[in-house]
């Protein structure tokens, strides 16, 4: 009796609603596309191209590539990999300032988001921003090239960058630069146990149904990777999204890598709460991104 009764209680179905959530593929607790069209750079006063690229059957990803009047073939690229809610057509401001300050910036949406293809997942999103980046540097023939990735975009992005460098034989060659990562985490698992964990009635059960998801592709199985780049990363000490915890565990797994002579950064934003660092235009970190830019550009 005393079990029907806990089952029928609303602390049941809440608990047994995120299991549910979690068993469902993570996508509503990781995903949160719209197609609603909110910005585009020429309301910015930006030139742009844009350009869809296949991924799968009737699957392609959109993609927006704004440049710099004055570029040339040295002009920095930066590849931008927004977060996981809406699309690009609200990131878009986080990036846009920096094609005023002289570099190219490529944005695109994942499958499922704004006017891309398909639906979103771990392995898609991955796909799709390996996609961009060989877009940038086979089509585009790029050769200077950072990435940016913030919050999920950041997860995305290190997972992405790994996979280029990893099929990249001579150093070199290599034509990313830097990588740049803001309100981001390590793991899935963890960020599920942390989702879990603000729920005081599910606080006890945060290990086990973090379990119902996969660490597959996670941040933290790529930093082997990673050796050869720059690494700058960024986080609000009361970001309420992604527990700061989590950006100074991928850190640490970064910063424990073979090589020690490579430049590893990481800024706490105080009093801040997520992507925080690049939307404000009176932001001190904009300098520091382009600092980090410009420092290791070739």
């Amino acid at each position: 009796m005393a079990l029907l009764s806990f089952l029928n209680s609303p602390g049941a179905r809440v608990i047994f609603g995120v299991a549910l959530m979690l068993c469902g593929g993570c996508n509503s607790l990781f995903y949160h596309p719209d197609r609603i069209h909110r910005l585009d750079p020429s309301m910015l006063g930006l030139t742009f191209e844009e350009t869809s690229l296949p991924v799968g059957p009737e699957q392609e990803i959109h993609v927006w590539i704004m440049s710099p009047h004055d570029i040339q073939r040295s002009t920095p690229t930066v590849v931008h990999f927004h977060g996981n809610a809406e699309n690009m057509t609200s990131h878009v401001l986080y990036v846009a300032w920096l094609v005023q300050r002289g570099f190219e910036v490529v944005t695109f949406d994942y499958r499922g988001y704004g006017r891309s293809k398909g639906q979103a997942h771990r392995l898609s999103t991955i796909e799709d921003g390996t996609t961009v980046l060989q877009y940038v540097i086979n089509n585009l023939g790029r050769r200077n090239i950072f990435v940016l990735g913030q919050s999920l975009g950041g997860a995305v992005a290190t997972v992405a960058v790994a996979k280029a460098l990893e099929e990249t034989d001579n150093e070199d060659a290599n034509p990313i630069r830097g990588l740049v990562l803001e309100s981001t985490f390590d793991s899935y698992r963890k960020m599920a146990r942390s989702a879990v964990g603000q729920f005081w009635l599910l606080w006890p059960l945060q290990i086990p149904l973090s379990y119902l998801v996969t660490d597959d592709l996670s941040p933290e199985g790529s930093v082997q990777h990673l050796n050869q780049i720059p690494i700058l990363q960024l986080h609000g000490d009361a970001d309420p999204v992604v527990p700061i915890e989590r950006g100074k565990g991928l850190f640490q797994q970064l910063h424990t890598g073979e090589r020690t002579d490579t430049n590893r950064t990481f800024i706490t934003i105080p009093r801040a709460g997520h992507t925080p660092a690049f939307g404000g235009e009176q932001s001190p970190y904009r300098d520091v991104l382009v600092e980090f830019i410009q420092k290791n550009s070739k």
